[in-house]
């Protein structure tokens, strides 16, 4: 019996801590692909049900049949047509490993964005180091970044279109202008041949006069035109460079704030590999060890702080909101100036 006990222990010294802690990581990426993978297939289901159950009745029929609510249904539903059943783009554009990474709450999350976003977004933000608030309120930023440039360039279109339509008006008008001209020559000249024929030297004197007449009021109406269609052009042109350089400003801002979330993620990334460094360093260092504990309670004050903000806002306290958001910047700030 203790030459059996004898030959087991080698057999189960092989099993380190990082062995353990690499399969807890497998079973936890398999168990998110497992639900995630379910979450389709249920969706799936759910929109095949909602075409066989009467109208007026789906509620219901849920609360009977799945208990889900009508809110879990519709989520499950979304998923499936966003993610499963021919909708591969998201899968074969975006990184494959971010895609494993992506569990149930992450993948609802992201359906507020629209595809093409969406794709960008997870091209661009590490998703799968981020948890479900973090990831929440990188995708609330990004949409509003989207709808303000949206509207910016419904701004700049339809003013454009109106500068556009102005330049129309009054090329119209000089075309009215160069038809009236016309007309008085035509009429001029048939003054001319009525005055041939009577007296000559009274006819002429008249077609003089009415010439000069219609010549000056022709004259006055068409400079009258030029003008201010090469106003409209010159106005257009301003117009236009202005947009231009809106354009270019708001694309400016966009890399700008690209730039800080880069620059954040470094110096996070930094922090992180300094306490690691400092903590490989130092084992059993009582100071490094309460650092490092305290470092981790002022990340998760710093979290529920956020979350109270974020509170507000869904209650629809925004000014609220705003407020507990400025006082944490400014702690932020005054905490960054003591370190520096």
């Amino acid at each position: 019996m203790e030459n059996e006990k004898n030959t087991a222990l080698p057999t189960k010294n092989l099993r380190t801590p990082e062995i353990i802690a690499a399969e807890i990581n497998y079973i936890a990426q398999k168990t998110r692909e497992t639900v995630l993978s379910g979450a389709i297939e249920i969706g799936r289901r759910l929109v095949e049900a909602k075409e066989l159950v009467p109208h007026g009745q789906w509620e219901q029929w849920l609360g009977e049949n799945v208990s889900y609510s009508q809110s879990t249904a519709n989520n499950l539903m979304a998923v499936f047509r966003e993610y499963g059943g021919g909708q591969q783009s998201l899968f074969q554009r975006a990184n494959p490993a971010e895609i494993a990474d992506l569990s149930y709450s992450k993948a609802v999350a992201l359906l507020v964005l629209p595809r093409e976003q969406r794709e960008e977004f997870l091209e661009q933000n590490p998703v799968a180091g981020m948890s479900t608030r973090q990831l929440q309120a990188a995708i609330k930023e990004a949409k509003e970044q989207l709808e303000q440039s949206i509207a910016e360039r419904q701004k700049y279109q339809r003013q454009a279109g109106e500068e556009m339509g102005r330049a129309n008006r009054l090329e119209q008008e000089a075309r009215e202008a160069a038809n009236r001209e016309a007309g008085l020559r035509r009429q001029l000249e048939q003054l001319e041949e009525k005055a041939a024929r009577p007296s000559q030297q009274a006819l002429d004197e008249i077609t003089r006069q009415a010439q000069e007449e219609a010549q000056a009021a022709a004259a006055a109406q068409l400079e009258e035109a030029r003008r201010q269609l090469a106003q409209a052009q010159a106005e257009k042109e301003e117009t236009a460079r202005r947009l231009a350089e809106e354009q270019e400003a708001a694309r400016g801002r966009v890399e700008e704030i690209r730039g800080q979330l880069a620059k954040m993620y470094e110096e996070k990334e930094e922090i992180a590999k300094r306490l690691a460094a400092a903590g490989t360093g130092s084992a059993g260092n009582g100071e490094m060890a309460q650092a490092r504990l305290l470092l981790a309670r002022l990340q998760e004050d710093f979290n529920r702080f956020l979350g109270l903000a974020m509170a507000l806002e869904n209650k629809g306290e925004a000014q609220e909101a705003q407020k507990l958001k400025r006082a944490l910047a400014a702690l932020c700030g005054k905490m960054q100036e003591l370190v520096q």
